[in-house]
């Protein structure tokens, strides 16, 4: 398997577009083009900032292993500092962000406006995934996508808004952060989305998880609000919150 082979597999294993990993990385698609078909091969730098943000080692995608040796997610996402509280420390720079709670389903009426459960501060390779307008993170604490999500995992998300109609007519791989509710700023579900017609279909990996199902004539929102810059996982449960509750 080559190097172009090997780099393909591993963006179709994090459910993203070769465009969409050029973009992280800060490249152009023409470029990610020459590597994934092997036309050219990325500088030392780049190659390791490839192999940081899949989360496998320079060997590994040289063929110099035949099978990618286990990593923590924390190699490629540090460990956040954690400030607990809806306000931003005082003093904070810029890359400080938001942490909220994912849910799966629409709040109930009268819930009020989201508020955050404290702040996020980016470190080494993560800082890559607050270099867009008002990033946030969530802390995963429901069930409904196990195939790719744990419960005390956090997420980042990269803001954007996309017009339903670009989707395809069929079960996608992509994960997108869903607006349920017209009040929210953002995007707390986690779900992989398809149109049926005019409806868009948002379905969650645990079958225990009814599908949302949103007629577009009749929403006044726009329900696609985000993608997934990047994963920290402590495999403690929510250690974070509980380690760091504040300062």
């Amino acid at each position: 398997m080559t190097f172009g082979d090997r780099l393909k597999q591993c963006i179709k294993e994090r459910n993203i577009s070769q465009t969409q990993f050029a973009e992280e990385l800060g490249i152009t698609r023409a470029r990610m083009n020459h590597y994934t078909t092997g036309r050219s091969e990325p500088d030392y730098a780049l190659l390791v900032r490839i192999a940081d943000t899949l989360g496998v080692s320079t060997d590994y995608l040289l063929g110099r292993q035949t099978r990618q040796a286990p990593q923590s997610p924390s190699v490629h996402i540090g460990l956040p500092e954690f400030v607990g509280g809806e306000a931003m420390p005082p003093g904070a720079p810029e890359n400080w962000v938001p942490l909220y709670e994912s849910s799966p389903a629409p709040l109930p009426e009268g819930a009020g406006p989201v508020r955050p459960r404290g702040w996020l501060k980016a470190e080494g390779a993560n800082k890559d995934a607050f270099h867009f307008k008002r990033p946030y993170a969530l802390l995963i604490n429901d069930d409904s996508m196990p195939s790719d999500f744990m419960r005390g995992d956090i997420v980042y998300i990269r803001p954007s808004f996309f017009a339903h109609t670009f989707l395809i007519t069929a079960p996608v791989k992509d994960i997108f952060a869903i607006r349920l509710r017209a009040e929210d700023e953002i995007g707390l579900a986690l779900k992989r989305c398809y149109l049926k017609g005019n409806m868009l279909i948002c379905v969650a990996d645990n079958p225990d998880y009814h599908p949302i199902i949103l007629d577009m004539d009749r929403t006044l929102f726009v329900p696609l609000v985000g993608t997934i810059a990047g994963i920290w996982r402590s495999y403690q449960d929510s250690a974070l919150l509980e380690e760091h509750p504040g300062r």
